[in-house]
Parts: structure tokens; C-alpha cells; sequence
């Protein structure tokens, strides 16, 4: 969720107002003493995670009837029987569906995702939770995320984990935390990063300086076909690993550094901008981008990218669920088909927002 090459460069990138000099305690402060670990990604560290509560092949999980790939795969790859609960268009879960199943099936994991940073009922599937199963949080989409009472989100569960290349400039890093930490094995089985891994990061990496090099000849157009090549390929690397992996040391020693108060009250900021130019959604979350309704949204995705504006519709093409809730194979949630987010970056300044708003404001008036 960012400008294209013409705004986002390194020079930004590596902009001192958003890294500190000296590191900092805010996540060790967030952990706030409980048991964790830290893996190369969400997948790669769930892997680690199915080990440790030591679910079988054969045994069941159950899972958001909206479930994205990065969630499914370590299941498929030791596999384990998912089973998909119901949502409602507000991908609120439903309980009483929850409830049936766990009642008729021997689950031995129950998942609650915080879709696009929102919070979402997880009190209401504890409550429901008799046979005390363990309730892990997806967080992926919600590091940094409140809810209404200014907690953050994944202090509820039993479990939470969190996905930072989605919040923060750095190629790897996935934090799994147990609130409740009997589920905890003290010896975690987590692999240094081999080659594959390795190629992972350099195609990632290599993908990133392809998208954000600075350039305006005959060169721009084949660099960004690399970016998405390299992309692909860092992907298709990261969905081939079997085996949980650490993060980097790159990641580790730049979450200690970055200006989290800082970026947080910027990222506020432009989301407060938006706000005054759009009658849009307001969020109660840090997720970098900001919902704008527009039932045309496809239209207005295009018209963004014609002047080189990257929005984003979360889930549109890449979530799914392997068996459809009913005949008719219709589950279209409305936040997915009529909402689209906008950038709202640290590193945008000014002149990119009102960029922004000017090209959606011509469109809104057509």
C-alpha cells in the first residue's frame, strides 16, 4: 500500500525521522513477559506452532470460512483436517456455527482472524469454548491495532501472532505470543535459514529495489515487470518451505531501532486527512491504509493506478476457502467488494496526499 516508483525511493526509505539511533523497548514492551518466538513469517512460525501443541495428521483445526493461503498451507503440508466456520458480511464470526461444530467434532484448534485490523468477537467464541480448546489469534493484519478500550489486539486469546513486512520496511519476521503460556514448549525445533531461505530474502529484496527505484526512461517499464517476476518467484520460495525458520538478524536488530510513536501518530495523521476529504470509514486501527467506500471501487482502483497511486483491496483474489458453505458457492463479504484502502504510509508526504485525493475527487465527481 504505497505510492509507485515516482514517491516511495530509498532516500525515504531510509528517511531518520521514523529509525532511532540508539535501539529502543517497545517490543519487549509489548511482549510484555510472555513466552514467544520469533520466525522468518506467520506460515513459516505455524508450522513451529502445530508441532508444539502436537496436532496430528488427521486431526482437525477450524478455521475462518475466509481463510487466506499463508493460514491454510502448514495445515495442508502436515496434514491436518481444516473445518471452516461461518462468517457474516461484516466477517463477524457465527457463533452458534462454532458452537455445532465443536460440539460434533474433536477440534484441536480454534482460529479467530482480526480482519484488515479490526477487531473481531473473540470474546463471543470464548465464551462458547467449553472444552477449553486453544484459540489462536490472527493478528497479521492488526500489529499495533487497539480495540475500543485502547488494548491491543492479541492479549485475548490463548495465542496471538503477528506478520511486520506488513507494517514495516524490513524482508522477514513473524511474532508468535502465548497469554497463555502452558501451551509453550521451552525447546522450540526452529531451523537457521538455508538456501532456500536465503533465496527467498534476495528475491524479495530484489523485488523491493525494482518497485522503488527512482526512474523515469525507457528503463521503468521492464524494472517493474522484474519487481513482479522477482516477486513471484520469492512467493513460490516462501510456500515451498516445510519447516519453520528464524528470522533474520537484518529484521530483528530494525525492529529495535524504528520510531514505532512516531510512525503510529503519522500514519493517524494521514489516515485524519483522508477523513477530511472523504466521507469514508473511520478505523479504529494503525493498519496502513484508509477505507474509502465506492460501490465502482474496480473503476477507481484503475483510475489510481493510471497515475501511478498503489491502492488495495485485502483478500479480493488470494483468500478462499477449500469447501463452499453452500450450493450456491456465494460468500461475498460487502467490506471486500465495495471498500478500497488508500495509502497512508510514513512516508508519504503532503504532496502525495493531496495527489490522492485530487484523483479520487475527479473521479467521485465525474
Amino acid at each position: 500500500m504505497r505510492l509507485r516508483r515516482k514517491t516511495i525511493t530509498y532516500k525515504r526509505i531510509l528517511d531518520r525521522r521514523f529509525i532511532q539511533d540508539t535501539p529502543n523497548n517497545f517490543i519487549e514492551n509489548f511482549i510484555n513477559g510472555r513466552k514467544h518466538f520469533y520466525s522468518s513469517s506467520g506460515r513459516s512460525g505455524m508450522l513451529l506452532l502445530i508441532d508444539m501443541l502436537a496436532i496430528k495428521p488427521g486431526e482437525e483445526v477450524l478455521l475462518p470460512a475466509f481463510s487466506p493461503e499463508g493460514l491454510i498451507l502448514p495445515f495442508k503440508k502436515k496434514e491436518i483436517r481444516r473445518k471452516y466456520y461461518s462468517l457474516d458480511e461484516n466477517l463477524n464470526p457465527d457463533i452458534s456455527d462454532i458452537e455445532r461444530i465443536i460440539k460434533e467434532s474433536d477440534i484441536k484448534l480454534i482460529v479467530v482472524i482480526h480482519y484488515f485490523g479490526l477487531k473481531n468477537n473473540i470474546e463471543g467464541v470464548q465464551n462458547i469454548n467449553k472444552k477449553d480448546i486453544p484459540l489462536l489469534e490472527d493478528c497479521a493484519h492488526a500489529f499495533l491495532s487497539k480495540d475500543k478500550m485502547g488494548i491491543y489486539l492479541g492479549m485475548s486469546g490463548d495465542i496471538a501472532f503477528f506478520s511486520f513486512p506488513k507494517f514495516l520496511p524490513v524482508p522477514d519476521g513473524g511474532l508468535f505470543i502465548f497469554n497463555k503460556s502452558t501451551l509453550y514448549s521451552d525447546k522450540p525445533s526452529i531451523h537457521r535459514p538455508g538456501l532456500l531461505m536465503k533465496l527467498a530474502w534476495i528475491s524479495g529484496l530484489t523485488s523491493l529495489i525494482f518497485n522503488t527505484i527512482h526512474i523515469k526512461n525507457l528503463w521503468a517499464k521492464p524494472l517493474q515487470i522484474f519487481s513482479v517476476i522477482f516477486y513471484a518467484f520469492h512467493y513460490k520460495l516462501i510456500c515451498s518451505l516445510n519447516k519453520p525458520y528464524r528470522i533474520s538478524k537484518y529484521s530483528l536488530l530494525s525492529l529495535k531501532r524504528f520510531a514505532y510513536e512516531v510512525i503510529i501518530r503519522r500514519r493517524e495523521s494521514n489516515v485524519a486527512y483522508y477523513n477530511s476529504k472523504f466521507d469514508g470509514i473511520q478505523l479504529d486501527t494503525n493498519l496502513p491504509g484508509y477505507f474509502l467506500k465506492e460501490s465502482d471501487r474496480k473503476n477507481l482502483q484503475k483510475r489510481l493506478r493510471n497515475k501511478q497511486i498503489e491502492s488495495l483491496t485485502y483478500y479480493k483474489r488470494w483468500f478462499y476457502y477449500e469447501k463452499p458453505l453452500n450450493a450456491s458457492n456465494a460468500y461475498k463479504p460487502s467490506i471486500i467488494l465495495e471498500h478500497l484502502l488508500l495509502p497512508v504510509n510514513e512516508y508519504l508526504n503532503s504532496g502525495d496526499l493531496q495527489r490522492v485525493t485530487e484523483t479520487v475527487c475527479k473521479y467521485l465527481n465525474k
